[in-house]
């Protein structure tokens, strides 16, 4: 006669139990993202070259909490880089340009891609003596009335 040790073989409905929630558990650990993932990245420098202009996508996943965003930072020299623009949209990425018009104008335009949308969420009207403006393009495919 096989004496079993430890969990029970026989499958009974309370081991079966504790099987499909450690199961649970472990898969809705393993699924959900410890932080951003950055889908798309681009820099701008000014003129003088005394600022540094850095827009990236983010795109957060897991259960409930699917968000994809883009940020527009500013970095003078080795002081830390403050956040000027913010847009939320749907998909991994937008369509967005930076130029540098003068040494303290940052340009920003932005849009979104075919069949997304992007709002502005954040705009701060002026940082360490930089304006930044955004200024949104046509829609993809809109006619421009003549």
């Amino acid at each position: 006669m096989s004496r079993s040790h430890g969990w029970r073989t026989s499958g009974s409905p309370h081991s079966k139990a504790i099987v499909v929630i450690i199961e649970g558990a472990l898969t809705f650990g393993f699924s959900c993202s410890t932080g951003p993932v950055t889908t798309w990245s681009a820099e701008a420098r000014s003129s003088d070259t005394t600022w540094v202009a850095k827009a990236r996508s983010l795109q957060w996943s897991g259960p409930g909490n699917a968000y994809d965003g883009t940020s527009v930072e500013v970095k003078h020299g080795r002081l830390a880089s403050t956040e000027v623009l913010f847009f939320s949209h749907q998909g991994p990425r937008m369509r967005l340009t930076m130029q540098w018009d003068t040494p303290t104008h940052l340009q920003v335009t932005y849009g979104p891609l075919p069949g997304d949308s992007v709002s502005l969420d954040y705009q701060v009207v002026k940082t360490g003596g930089i304006a930044p403006q955004g200024d949104r393009l046509p829609v993809c495919g809109a006619r421009l009335a003549a």
